[in-house]
């Protein structure tokens, strides 16, 4: 999983080279030609990226994607190299505060009482008490990926990053295995113990049906070819296996407030981006069958970093007012979100191999 750090000082605005480029003749996620520009003239404000990007949206399926976008071989250059989570992952045991255990049994009382986990130090009537409170509960739900004891306990994580979640994972008994295509990242995951393989799925040549679970956390959108991908994780599972996705939302609160400003589009890295219904329309074309879209809440965060892209390319003045009406806008697109996944800030799927 990547974690975008610390914005940095923009580049000088550059072109990308055009050797670098390819011009897509159809959607990459429903194969349509017919499709409408939706975003011209954009520019990568998080770290400079040399370049200037448009946007499509599909005719058909709705999924928005980058063309001309850089290619296979050199979207490498649009990653700064701070970009990937490369820090060691925490180990579990290393939490040894009297607050943090307090913390970690309400936890793993949560996570037995509504995932079926037998875990020790568990305190259920704290995870009773906290399953009641619905933004901490998404959060928690959010963490494990809603993956219960039951589906299993073999563990593909796509974007695996520094191993962070494989770790959480293994300390509720999975046996977790990452993939990424950034060395660094999977250096990070092995010096945790962990299984990780640098490259894609096909590269790393898994046998079929070995994994009960492949989760997904904002990597798809990253994909020049998502169905493909998607096939690779159907190929994986075994019959009746969990795949778990979460990217961003384009029908989000957020994007319909900040428009080319919002966080989530970030080109060029971006390359294709979705509608909770275009996600699921791919997630069918690929075999799955899509079982369920549950809340999640996060909009701080997006709305935070959306905010920062519109005063920098449209500055304004910020008062008392204002500020108050953000905090006041943050919470209701939360609250919007716990009643209505679709209008999240991400979207997450849950979807299966028959």
């Amino acid at each position: 999983m990547r974690a975008a750090p610390q914005r940095q000082a923009p580049r000088t605005r550059e072109t990308w080279p055009s050797s670098g480029l390819e011009n897509l003749a159809a959607c990459p996620a429903c194969g349509a030609a017919g499709r409408t520009p939706l975003h011209a003239g954009l520019v990568d404000t998080l770290y400079g990226v040399p370049g200037t990007w448009t946007l499509h949206c599909c005719g058909i399926c709705r999924a928005v994607y980058l063309s001309p976008r850089p290619t296979a071989a050199t979207i490498g250059d649009a990653y700064p190299v701070y970009y990937y989570t490369h820090a060691a992952a925490l180990p579990t045991e290393a939490i040894v505060t009297p607050w943090r255990r307090i913390r970690q049994a309400v936890r793993n009382g949560y996570f037995a009482v509504r995932y079926g986990y037998e875990l020790r130090s568990a305190w259920h009537v704290g995870g009773r008490a906290l399953a009641l409170t619905p933004a901490l509960r998404q959060r928690l739900d959010l963490s494990i990926r809603h993956l219960t004891r039951a589906t299993g306990s073999r563990l593909l994580d796509v974007g695996c990053g520094n191993g962070a979640f494989l770790m959480r994972m293994r300390s509720l008994g999975w046996r977790g295995t990452g993939v990424d295509t950034d060395p660094k990242a999977v250096t990070a995951t092995r010096a945790m113990g962990l299984d990780a393989r640098l490259g894609t799925i096909r590269a790393s040549s898994f046998p079929d049906g070995l994994f009960d679970a492949v989760t997904l956390s904002h990597v798809i959108e990253h994909f020049h070819d998502p169905v493909a991908q998607l096939e690779e994780c159907y190929r994986v599972l075994r019959p009746g296996g969990v795949l778990w996705i979460s990217t961003p939302n384009l029908a989000g609160t957020g994007y319909r407030r900040y428009g080319r400003n919002w966080r989530g589009l970030e080109p060029p890295r971006h390359l294709v981006l979705f509608t909770p219904g275009a996600l699921s329309r791919l997630l069918v074309r690929a075999g799955f069958v899509v079982v369920a879209q549950p809340p999640s809440v996060g909009a701080r965060w997006m709305f935070e970093e959306s905010e920062a892209i519109r005063r920098e390319m449209q500055p304004s003045a910020q008062g008392l007012l204002a500020v108050f009406e953000w905090h006041v806008r943050v919470w209701i697109a939360d609250s919007r979100a716990l009643l209505n996944a679709a209008s999240a800030e991400e979207i997450v799927v849950i979807a299966t191999k028959p």
